[in-house]
């Protein structure tokens, strides 16, 4: 099984090179000129070019705690894996998580996520997605310990400034597609 580390932060990021310091994993980083969405996307052709199977969708406000790959991998019979983030219940969904190259491919027409998405939101989209066709699993053990301002657990900084602006709009996205079930996967 080949994985790889998808960032949603510049390599030239000193913060997510010290979160992700130590990882035993291949990565790659989006462009300067990419949203986030774009960015994990982009990442996610880079590295299925180099024949990678699993895509962890990573950033710069993750502790990655030891053993939470062994924790994810006992669980590759789904080809969604939650992450336990220690916020979400992850039953429900999971703000990082672990997809297959067939989830990308043949339930998202070929994408880590939806490009409608600009940041946020489409994290439930995934999940729910994939729980709908008996195909998510919660990792409970697999441990990436999610610093967020909204939780009072890491400051505001230049991520999430750059984000806010997308909340509201992307919301609006993901209920607009919810309620349709997502018949327009990706558009």
């Amino acid at each position: 099984m080949t994985l790889e580390v998808i960032a949603a932060v510049l390599m030239e990021d000193t913060e997510t090179q010290q979160a992700l310091d130590g990882l035993d994993v291949v990565m790659t980083f989006r462009t300067a000129d990419s949203t986030s969405v774009q960015g994990w996307n982009q990442a996610y052709k880079v590295a299925r070019g180099r024949g990678a199977d699993w895509f962890v969708l990573g950033a710069d406000d993750i502790v990655w705690h030891d053993g939470w790959l062994e924790a994810a991998i006992e669980f590759t019979d789904f080809d969604v894996i939650g992450l336990n983030d220690l916020q979400t219940n992850i039953d429900d969904y999971a703000p990082h998580y672990m997809a297959s190259y067939w989830f990308c491919e043949g339930v998202n027409d070929g994408w880590m996520i939806p490009p409608v998405y600009k940041t946020w939101w489409f994290d439930r989209e995934i999940c729910e997605r994939a729980k709908a066709i008996g195909q998510y699993a919660p990792a409970w053990n697999a441990v990436l310990e999610h610093r967020h301002p909204d939780w009072k657990t890491a400051p505001m900084d230049d991520t999430y400034r750059e984000a806010w602006p997308h909340h509201d709009k992307d919301k609006a996205v993901y209920l607009a597609r919810q309620e349709k079930s997502y018949e327009s996967k990706s558009t």
